[in-house]
């Protein structure tokens, strides 16, 4: 199975989110390279693995203390580049929770930066849905009863076509190639869910969202502990905000699963 991306599905979402993605990408590159700079050399203490990965920031202290001794072997695999042997181990328990690929692969790309995340809005394998099958030509190849390694690859050689994709369009350029992929994914599924929120929601409400660059920054994980995002802001009201002056794009925003 071949994870081949629809490069112009791809393009589609790219040009929606443009007016709002181009001005703060640079910006939102650099805070990807700094916090993988501090991060990466080595495993940072427990704490900051679980407050500084999305997917175990709201985990209750007493679930963390119960998966702390069984994580501890996994953990120096994913600085070793072995991220799938992780999740092959992880695998091997019945109890295995949903948030884990997700927190395995996010410290495994920290530790190497471009090598994929498995974030669940990347793909969810529960609900068929994610940024990768919004843009997958076949998103049929992510079945959800795939082993988490064989998952994982999937995910990695979409990520990667992903990348090939915007080098030859020559989008994002501004971007470094490390975090290409992933900026162009949350990219994708921030229009996705803004364009739903705007199709279900009155205009109202669509106007009390975040702005799109605080929702990426919060999808990408540059986020404080308490949520508040730093850095880029999106403009006050209009196109900077949920539904004002947000038109869905034509075409496909469904996965087509």
């Amino acid at each position: 199975m071949k994870a081949v991306i629809d490069a112009l599905a791809l393009e589609e979402f790219l040009d929606k989110a443009a007016p709002l993605l181009d001005p703060v990408a640079a910006q939102l590159d650099r805070e990807l390279a700094a916090r993988d700079r501090e991060l990466g050399a080595a495993p940072p203490d427990w704490s900051r693995l679980w407050a500084l990965a999305p997917a175990a920031r709201r985990l209750p202290e007493a679930e963390r203390r119960l998966w702390q001794p069984r994580l501890a072997p996994l953990v120096p695999l994913l600085w070793a580049g072995q991220p799938g042997q992780a999740l092959a181990e992880a695998a091997r328990w019945a109890d295995c929770p949903p948030w884990l690929p997700d927190w395995l692969t996010f410290w495994a790309a920290v530790a190497q930066p471009g090598r994929a995340w498995w974030a669940r809005w990347v793909y969810r394998p529960d609900t068929r849905t994610g940024a990768l099958p919004l843009v997958l030509d076949d998103p049929g190849i992510l079945d959800p009863g795939l082993p988490l390694p064989e998952a994982y690859r999937l995910v990695q050689a979409g990520t990667a076509f992903v990348g090939e994709v915007l080098a030859a369009t020559r989008r994002l350029r501004q971007v470094g190639e490390p975090y290409r992929p992933l900026l162009a994914l949350a990219a994708v599924y921030g229009v996705y869910l803004f364009t739903m929120t705007a199709w279900k929601m009155s205009q109202e409400f669509t106007t009390l969202l975040p702005p799109f660059p605080a929702v990426l920054k919060t999808m990408l994980g540059l986020t404080r502990w308490e949520g508040r995002p730093r850095g880029p802001e999106g403009q006050s009201g209009g196109a900077g905000r949920g539904g004002g002056g947000w038109d869905p794009p034509a075409g496909r925003l469904e996965p087509h699963v």
